[in-house]
């Protein structure tokens, strides 16, 4: 699987997440786990972090070249990754 094509399925995944939070919010469902309801905002919360994971997910994709195999695309991402290294001052 070459990382554009798993940056845009982990994408979908989240859009898909934040959508269905916003469906529960929009409809009114009640959430209740372990006999606790849980609130309408632990989902507005859910919609903001996956619809940013999304949106993050989808980026990346449309930015990384068709056709890269895994290896080949994270040995080219690594370096703007990395922290650069000063030389060491010797005493």
């Amino acid at each position: 699987m070459t990382i554009r094509a798993f940056c845009t399925l982990a994408a979908a995944i989240f859009a898909l997440i934040a959508l269905l939070q916003l469906i529960r919010i929009v409809m009114g469902w009640s959430v209740t786990l372990n006999g606790v309801d849980v609130p309408f905002w632990a989902s507005w919360i859910a919609v903001t972090v996956a619809g940013a994971l999304s949106f993050v997910g989808f980026r990346a994709a449309m930015r990384l070249k068709i056709g890269n195999a895994f290896g080949s695309s994270i040995s080219a991402m690594l370096p703007s990754m990395l922290p650069s290294r000063s030389p060491r001052r010797q005493h």
